[in-house]
C-alpha cells in the first residue's frame, strides 16, 4: 500500500499545475514551430529548384527559339545566294547577249524610200546586205552614209552593182563593230 502525503499548499499545486500545463503549451508550440520552420525551409528548398528548372526550361527554350531563327536565316541565306548565282548567270548571258535591233535602227535612218532591202543576213560581225535602187547616185548616196556611220567599217560596194544606171540590183557587205549591237 502506498500512502501519499499532500504537503503541497493549494495555491502551490494551482501554481505546479499551471506551471505544467505551461511547459506542455510551450512544448507544443516549439514542436509546432519547428514543424512549420522545417515546413518553410522545405518550401524555399522547392522554390530554389522550381527556379532554377525554370529558368534552365527558359534558356532551353531561348535557345531552340533561336535555333530554329538561325535556320530559317541560314535558309533565307542559302536562297539569296541561289538567286544571286541566278542572277549572275543572267547577266553573263546578258552581257555577251548581241541586240541587232540597234543595227535595224541604224539602219532605218541610212535606208532611203528610193532603196528596197530585200535580204539581210550576217557572219558573225559581217553583214549582207542585197535590194534594189533606183538610182545609182542613190545607191552611191547609200554606200557614203554605210562609210559615215561610225558603228559600220569596211563597206564594200563591187562595181559590178554600178553597171547600170536605174533599178540597179545591189549586194553590199559591211563589218558592224560589236559594241555597237551591245547592250550598254
Amino acid at each position: 500500500m502506498k500512502i501519499k502525503l499532500n504537503l503541497l499548499s493549494a495555491h502551490k499545486k494551482e501554481a505546479i499545475e499551471e506551471s505544467r500545463k505551461m511547459r506542455a503549451i510551450l512544448k507544443w508550440g516549439l514542436e509546432i514551430f519547428g514543424i512549420l520552420l522545417i515546413f518553410f525551409i522545405l518550401l524555399l528548398n522547392i522554390n530554389y529548384i522550381l527556379k532554377t528548372d525554370f529558368s534552365l526550361d527558359s534558356r532551353g527554350r531561348e535557345k531552340s527559339g533561336l535555333d530554329s531563327k538561325y535556320a530559317e536565316i541560314e535558309k533565307y541565306n542559302s536562297e539569296i545566294k541561289q538567286i544571286n548565282s541566278k542572277m549572275t548567270d543572267i547577266e553573263s548571258i546578258q552581257d555577251g547577249e548581241l541586240y541587232w535591233s540597234k543595227l535595224f535602227l541604224k539602219l532605218n535612218a541610212i535606208l532611203t524610200p528610193e532603196t528596197i532591202l530585200s535580204d539581210l543576213s550576217n557572219k558573225d560581225f559581217l553583214i549582207f546586205m542585197v535590194g534594189k535602187a533606183d538610182t545609182r547616185d542613190v545607191l552611191v548616196s547609200l554606200k557614203d552614209r554605210l562609210e559615215k556611220e561610225e558603228c559600220f567599217t569596211d563597206v564594200k560596194l563591187p562595181l559590178a552593182n554600178l553597171v547600170s544606171k536605174d533599178n540597179l540590183s545591189f549586194q553590199i557587205e559591211f563589218n558592224v563593230k560589236e559594241e555597237c549591237i551591245k547592250e550598254k
